[in-house]
């Protein structure tokens, strides 16, 4: 699933997923001469460091928003650096064929419902010993995100507009279950593993702006009206969870997956 991100207010909120995604850079340990592919590149300060690293490489990022991919040129205009491209195009879509030394995906897969052919995709896009790092959130129900809006909507009593709902994320049913996919689509040195990431957002206002710029409400069943009572009602709760300071404390649990080929 995707959708044309509001890529200026994106990049204001991305500081939890920047900090997972350079955990997940220096697991990778870059070679000077890297090719990378970047899915789900963002507004690509992360693309830019991978970039960094691969100095004689060739780095190219890719995602399915339009507006992300112009915030990313415009951010490589302005660092002068070459080796570096941003392309409008979903892994599905680009059919790449033995030409990258690394994968690299951070914060996006859990958008793709049907994930085995996206990894089947990323396998044949690596040269041989080509390796991967992938990073998303886990949304169960434990994840902030998912455990707030729930809340919300049985505050709001608005579980039968979500009957036929179709919970829009990838998540998988353990680390093992994720793991078993690699080995099944052609990885292998798979080493999974499951974190959480504490973040401390400064007010209440600013949680419920990550959740709506992080899609919360996208693909939601809701009307228009009721997706603003939505909103206030979720603001509502998550004050009631601010600190003395205002200031609202969450764990996110994720996924780090490395592997080779």
């Amino acid at each position: 699933m995707t959708f044309d991100w509001d890529a200026s207010k994106y990049s204001k909120l991305a500081a939890l997923q920047a900090e997972a995604g350079e955990r997940l850079i220096n697991a990778l340990c870059i070679q000077n001469h890297d090719s990378i592919l970047d899915i789900g590149c963002g507004v690509g300060n992360l693309t830019l460091k991978l970039a960094a690293l691969a100095g004689e490489g060739l780095v190219l990022g890719i995602d399915a928003s339009p507006s992300m991919i112009e915030k990313a040129k415009e951010l490589t205009r302005r660092s002068n650096r070459r080796n570096i491209e941003f392309r409008v195009m979903s892994i599905a879509q680009a059919g790449f064929q033995v030409r990258f030394d690394v994968v690299f995906s951070n914060s996006a897969l859990h958008w793709v419902k049907d994930i085995e052919p996206t990894l089947l995709a990323i396998r044949r896009a690596l040269r041989p010993e080509g390796r991967i790092g992938l990073q998303f959130p886990l949304l169960t129900p434990a994840h902030p995100l998912v455990a707030i809006s729930q809340k919300t909507i049985e505050a709001l009593g608005f579980q039968k507009e979500y009957e036929d709902w179709e919970f829009p994320w990838y998540v998988p049913t353990s680390v093992q279950d994720f793991a078993d996919l690699l080995q099944k689509t052609g990885f292998q040195q798979i080493d999974v593993q499951s974190d959480e990431t504490g973040y401390r957002f400064e007010t209440a206002a600013a949680v419920l702006n990550f959740f709506d710029t992080v899609g919360v409400l996208h693909s939601s069943p809701l009307s228009a009206e009721q997706k603003s009572v939505f909103k206030s009602k979720c603001l509502e709760i998550l004050t009631g969870m601010a600190g003395s300071d205002g200031s609202v404390g969450l764990v996110f649990p994720r996924l780090f997956a490395l592997a080779s080929i």
